[in-house]
């Protein structure tokens, strides 16, 4: 994957022109609430295009699908050229962010970040951002996380019509129990 992401930073700065940064004045669409938003915190270029890709495909209306992926600034410039070589399909859309894009996201802000080590620090935080969802997006009502191990096989739109009730997030159960890693920082045995 490493070597990947470099051969498209080489396609980059060959060919500067080919792939553009992103526009100045961002599309609306990337903070229409009434869209339906996807966040994916992620360094793996391939594995990205797959969510991205099989979402689309199997939405009824894909157009109305936007997808906020924020990787590590080392590998922005590989999402820009194979997204650039590779548009999302059928009219979905796809920002593309890097961490250093939100400079809340500091040691001082909150005690998770502080616990990062500075050297690995943008891709060590790929993990903790689930947490900033709302701070990194504020317009928007209604963001779905999306891992980036998934295939998706149904069209996510449903997402939007659950009533949550007063809950502020939910989650699918896994299987494997990796979100408990989290619980030193979260009490999930707290009701509320």
């Amino acid at each position: 994957l490493h070597c990947l992401a470099m051969r498209l930073l080489e396609a980059r700065l060959a060919n500067p022109s080919a792939v553009p940064d992103e526009p100045p004045v961002p599309p609306p669409q990337l903070a229409d609430p009434s869209l339906y938003h996807y966040a994916i915190f992620s360094d793996n270029v391939l594995a990205v295009s797959v969510v991205v890709a099989s979402a689309a495909r199997v939405a009824a209306e894909p157009s109305r699908h936007v997808f906020h992926v924020v990787t590590a600034p080392m590998y922005l410039p590989a999402f820009r050229v194979w997204f650039a070589r590779l548009p999302p399909p059928l009219g979905a859309h796809v920002q593309l962010l890097s961490v250093s894009d939100f400079p809340f996201l500091n040691a001082t802000y909150s005690p998770v970040l502080r616990q990062i080590e500075d050297g690995n620090r943008d891709v060590a935080l790929l993990d903790y951002l689930r947490f900033y969802l709302p701070e990194m997006f504020p317009a928007l009502r209604r963001v779905v996380l999306l891992e980036d191990d998934v295939v998706v096989q149904r069209d996510l739109a449903g997402l939007w019509r659950v009533d949550m009730g007063a809950n502020v997030n939910a989650a699918l159960h896994t299987c494997f129990g990796g979100f408990r890693r989290y619980g030193k920082y979260l009490n999930f045995s707290e009701p509320v």
